[in-house]
């Protein structure tokens, strides 16, 4: 039987009727899994419980309440878990004090290392990663240059300038005999 105790509840809550309340305190002991269930326990017809469920649950009375309650259920939980880690934390010899004292002392969070984020961000600039490869890659016996490609190579020759003049050369295009272009040779 789920505990009825009309004094603890919100302005939502007592705004419903009894048989709303206690089909919210059901659908929330039932973690929302069997609405049908919870309006039979609420005292609703077992025959049409899943129906009744179904238009409850629209019901914006009874979402206002379902979520009040929710809330007030979850602090008190929190209060409760809190009392518990306390006890376990003040408790000599207990298997799990040490847990429990180091979860007091990060402000008694509830919340595992899984829930921490960590952002990483890297500043070397690309000259100083080339360097780095190439110093790496010599130690270990590598070619620098096949690992890093194009940013590996140093190029150490003398240029000599050169020109080229491209002349135009007449092609006829193959549409029409009347349109003449120029192309021009790559150089």
């Amino acid at each position: 039987m789920i505990p009825y105790e009309p004094d603890s509840f919100g302005k939502k809550m007592q705004a419903c009727t009894e048989n709303q309340q206690r089909f919210v305190l059901g659908h929330i002991y039932y973690q929302g899994r069997a609405p049908g269930r919870a309006a039979a326990e609420a005292g609703y017809s077992p025959k049409t419980s899943d129906q009744i469920a179904h238009n409850l649950l629209r019901n914006v009375r009874v979402q206002e309440a379902i979520h009040e309650e929710a809330t007030r259920q979850l602090h008190s939980s929190v209060a409760l878990g809190l009392g518990v880690i306390m006890q376990i934390a003040m408790n000599d010899g207990h298997k799990d004090q040490l847990k429990a004292a180091k979860m007091l002392a990060e402000g008694g969070r509830l919340i595992t290392p899984a829930d921490q984020v960590i952002e990483v961000k890297h500043t070397t600039d690309e000259k100083t990663q080339v360097k780095a490869i190439s110093h790496l890659a010599r130690q270990l016996g590598l070619d620098p240059s096949v690992l890093l490609g194009q940013y590996g190579v140093v190029v150490d020759a003398e240029f000599e300038d050169v020109t080229h003049k491209a002349q135009p050369v007449p092609v006829r295009q193959l549409a029409g005999p009347e349109d003449e272009w120029t192309v021009y040779p790559e150089s």
